[in-house]
C-alpha cells in the first residue's frame, strides 16, 4: 500500500511540475510551443512514437491527433514559416523516437517574393538534414497547396505567390522525391477547381483552408 501510495506521489509531483513547466513556457513562447514539449515528455514517458508536421500556419490550424491516434502527434508549424527558417529551426525539434515527418513549407516564401532558385537551394537542405538524422523515419513530402488568387488580392494584396511558381515548386519536389526515394503526397490536385485555382469552398480566404479543406487533405494522409 504504502508503495503505491509512493508511486501515485510521485505522479502527482511529475504532473504539476509539468503542468508549471507548461504555463511559464506558454506564456514565453506560446501555447503551441508548451503544448510540444508536453507531447514530447508524454511519448518518452509512454513509450510511443511521434509523428512531426513540420511547415506554416496551412499545417497549424488544424488538429492532426484523430489520423493517428496509436502515435503522438507532435505540430511543429508556425504561421508565417517559410524554408530558410524552417532550415535553421530544425535543431531545436527533436526526432527521436519518431516514425513519420509530414512537410509541407514553401507558399509563404513565394508569397514574400523570394526567388524559385533560392527557395529549392533551402528544400535540397532541409531534405538533406532530415535524411541524414540519426533517428530513423519516414520523411512525407507534401505537395504546396494551390491559391485563389481573386481570393487572395482581396484578402492579402501585397502577398505574391502565384499557382504558377506553386506549380513549379511541386514539379521540383517530385523530382526531389524521385531522386532521394522519398514519399511524395499530392494534395494540390485534390484541392483545384478547372481553372488551376484553389477550390473556393476549400478556403476562408484565398490562402488558408477551411473545414472542408482539411477534410480533403486528412483523407489522403489517411492513406498513408
Amino acid at each position: 500500500m504504502k508503495k503505491g501510495l509512493k508511486i501515485l506521489f510521485s505522479i502527482s509531483i511529475i504532473v504539476n511540475v509539468l503542468f508549471v513547466s507548461a504555463v511559464v513556457v506558454a506564456k514565453a513562447k506560446g501555447i503551441n510551443y508548451a503544448t510540444n514539449i508536453i507531447r514530447e515528455i508524454t511519448a518518452t514517458i509512454i513509450n510511443k512514437k511521434k509523428v512531426i508536421f513540420l511547415g506554416d500556419s496551412v499545417t497549424e490550424q488544424t488538429n492532426w491527433d484523430d489520423l493517428f491516434k496509436k502515435s503522438v502527434v507532435v505540430n511543429t508549424a508556425i504561421g508565417g514559416n517559410y524554408t530558410y527558417k524552417l532550415l535553421h529551426d530544425l535543431d531545436s525539434i527533436s526526432f527521436n523516437h519518431t516514425d513519420k515527418v509530414f512537410l509541407m513549407i514553401g507558399v509563404n516564401d513565394l508569397g514574400r517574393g523570394e526567388n524559385l532558385d533560392e527557395i529549392m537551394r533551402n528544400y535540397k537542405s532541409i531534405v538533406n538534414r532530415l535524411i541524414h538524422m540519426p533517428s530513423q523515419f519516414q520523411l512525407v513530402i507534401q505537395s504546396v497547396l494551390p491559391i485563389n488568387e481573386s481570393m487572395k488580392e482581396t484578402n492579402f494584396p501585397d502577398y505574391k505567390a502565384s499557382n504558377e511558381n506553386i506549380i513549379k515548386l511541386n514539379k521540383f519536389l517530385v523530382e526531389l522525391c524521385e531522386k532521394e526515394k522519398l514519399t511524395y503526397v499530392d494534395i494540390h490536385s485534390h484541392m483545384i477547381i478547372a481553372n488551376k485555382q484553389l477550390n473556393p469552398n476549400f478556403t476562408v480566404d484565398g490562402v488558408h483552408l477551411n473545414k472542408n479543406g482539411y477534410q480533403i487533405w486528412k483523407k489522403i494522409l489517411a492513406k498513408e
